[in-house]
């Protein structure tokens, strides 16, 4: 058995005790995965895999790696950003678009690290984060959108005018929750606009 093997077999295992979204449930599989750093390719690769129960359940436990250390995904952010709009479920876009997030901010806070001279990643949470915003998609996976969008727009005019018009147009039709998130986003554009004028 080569080692990729018994990393992918590892993996499977911990996935296994992710009986459900529970945060309990998740956290092992955190725990699991944060003693053992060298299976983040394979987690990114089974988030992808055409198992979806196996597929969401990575989804959940990369969101929690992320949070606890963002670093561990850095050097396969282009691994992990390139197949960003082949999800289909809810249950995996959610936490997929939190870490898009997650990464966005971190690269906010953090410029000169070397993991942000490569644009690509980028570019492809742009593409992704502009589809589960006018997609239909539920909102906590919009929310995340927004802020993606609203981070790495500004360094780009474009993408902070596309995500104000999306906004203002979706608005009247949106939820109570999105149209908060919404009203502070198009506030913080504004601001942004106002400071480059």
């Amino acid at each position: 058995m080569t080692s990729d093997e018994i990393h992918r077999r590892n993996l499977e295992d911990i996935l296994k005790t992710v009986r459900n979204a529970k945060r309990v449930y998740r956290d092992q599989g955190v725990e699991a995965v944060l003693r053992q750093p060298e299976l983040m390719p394979f987690l990114i690769e089974c988030l992808y895999s055409c198992d979806q129960k196996h597929s969401i359940k990575s989804a959940w436990v990369l969101e929690l790696v992320c949070l606890f250390e963002i670093r561990l995904l850095l050097p396969y952010l282009t691994e992990f950003t390139s197949r960003l709009n082949t999800l289909e479920k809810e249950s995996a876009i959610r936490p997929v678009s939190k870490v898009c997030s997650i990464i966005s901010l971190h690269c906010k806070e953090h410029p000169c690290e070397s993991f942000t001279h490569d644009s690509s990643w980028k570019n492809n949470i742009i593409e992704a984060s502009f589809e589960w915003l006018t997609g239909q998609h539920k909102i906590a996976a919009q929310v995340f959108a927004m802020e993606s969008l609203l981070i790495l727009g500004q360094e780009s005019d474009w993408i902070l005018d596309e995500l104000y018009s999306i906004l203002d147009k979706d608005y009247p039709n949106k939820s109570s929750g999105y149209q908060s998130r919404a009203r502070k986003i198009m506030d913080k554009i504004s601001k942004v606009k106002r400071k480059k004028t």
